[in-house]
């Protein structure tokens, strides 16, 4: 694969589709290293050209562990609600993972490839009672250096806190859910606590739709007065009836006027430097989504797929009692035609004109084409986060400036 180059605002970016690595140059140290060496010496003396893996088993970026389908909420943007409403899959949505499982199958498949965390997750990890079981089994293992829990936090109380703290690296609680409800509130402030005093870091995650932009700022208050950052993503239409609480435009435009009005509004460190992440994002080369090879769901009755997110029988590659075949499975599935072409969004016409199509990776398999609206808000978005990252955004910068430049770009799309 051919070095490629793109270049905007005086600077030039050098890249490898395939890699996972790209240096931005100013336009005149670009032309003269073009002009005094050959891209050889330039590939060994910045090392841009290898993506880093040089494990000989298989390396996956995430492998998620969902424990339940069985959640204490309903939310409706959620992908394991719909499953439980599925009625093709209700056979399996009671079906929960134990420690047994665990011990007998899945450690087993994992001490045989690589990977770079493990994400337990749910429905809600708490409904299943062996939770505490399977966190520290995978500790003894692993280490806890890998874990990351992700839950609502409502079900947890102080000593299973304490304990949970001790065996994951990080927990990340939803609170999406109650901004507005007091108890639950003083609920997680008391949690947070505990975890902070244990050394684990606590993560807050907020799903934004349209339902829930007013509460964002009191979401990103409750982070700060808990010295925990707030990890945000936007709703994403996994089937067609969540078309009410999708994001347009017009709400783009306003988060980011909540995020900005935030990051600005006093000289705090600590935000000022969490505040930027808002507004970035970890831009590389690639040439589809992480499913395509760098995930993997153990799901609760022990079918394993390509994404937690992509459950349907031709995303499967087998069970985790049958973990032996699992990568061969993965190989052959990830190699079927109608597998390959729905990774390849450049065949899309709209992709294959986007001059940032490697950075890109395509929109997620199992969003596309639910909604022209996500479609087309997701697309735009992508650009805007792109080109600032690859071309405008820099460390030298005052925050402000870095800000006006995200704007200026995010307003050459969203304006309304």
């Amino acid at each position: 694969m051919k070095v490629k180059t793109l270049s905007e605002n005086n600077n030039v970016v050098l890249y490898y589709p395939n890699s996972s690595k790209w240096l931005r140059f100013n336009e005149s140290d670009f032309n003269f290293l073009i002009n005094n060496y050959e891209f050889s010496e330039l590939e060994e003396y910045y090392n841009i050209k290898s993506d880093g893996y040089l494990e000989a088993r298989p390396c996956y970026n995430s492998v998620y562990i969902s424990m339940t389908n069985k959640c204490n909420l309903e939310c409706e943007f959620c992908v394991t609600q719909k499953i439980g409403n599925d009625r093709e899959e209700q056979h399996t949505y009671d079906k929960e993972l134990s420690n047994g499982d665990l011990e007998d199958f899945i450690i087993p498949y994992l001490k045989e490839i690589s990977f770079n965390k493990i994400i337990i997750t749910g429905g809600e990890p708490l409904c299943n009672t062996d939770l505490l079981n399977i966190c520290r089994t995978l500790s003894e293992n692993f280490g806890r250096a890998n874990l990351i829990l992700e839950t609502n936090g409502l079900l947890l109380d102080k000593e299973m806190a304490k304990e949970l703290s001790l065996l994951v690296n990080k927990i990340e609680i939803s609170i999406e859910n109650i901004m507005d409800d007091i108890k639950f509130k003083k609920h997680i402030e008391e949690i947070s606590g505990i975890i902070h005093s244990l050394g684990t870091q606590l993560i807050f995650s907020y799903v934004i739709t349209r339902k829930n932009i007013n509460s964002l700022r009191k979401a990103l208050d409750f982070s700060d007065e808990n010295n925990s950052y707030l990890n945000y993503r936007f709703v994403q239409p996994f089937d067609n009836k969540i078309e009410s609480l999708l994001l347009t435009k017009s709400d783009i435009k306003n988060i980011y006027a909540i995020f900005i009005d935030y990051l600005l509004e006093d000289k705090n460190k600590r935000k000022m430097n969490y505040g930027l992440d808002l507004i970035m994002n970890n831009v590389v080369p690639k040439s589809h989504c992480n499913a395509f090879g760098k995930t993997i769901a153990i799901l609760p009755d022990g079918r394993v797929t390509i994404c937690v997110n992509l459950q349907d029988e031709k995303f499967q590659i087998g069970k985790i009692s049958d973990y032996n075949k699992i990568e061969k499975n993965k190989e052959q599935v990830l190699n079927r035609s109608n597998i390959k072409e729905l990774f390849k969004h450049e065949n899309e016409k709209k992709c294959k004109e986007c001059i940032y199509i490697d950075f890109c990776g395509g929109l997620c398999i199992s969003c596309r084409g639910h909604s022209h609206t996500y479609d087309s808000v997701e697309c735009d978005l992508r650009k805007v986060i792109i080109r600032y990252n690859l071309f405008y955004h820099s460390k030298y910068n005052t925050i402000k400036a870095n800000i006006t430049s995200f704007l200026n770009i995010l307003n050459e799309y969203f304006d309304i």
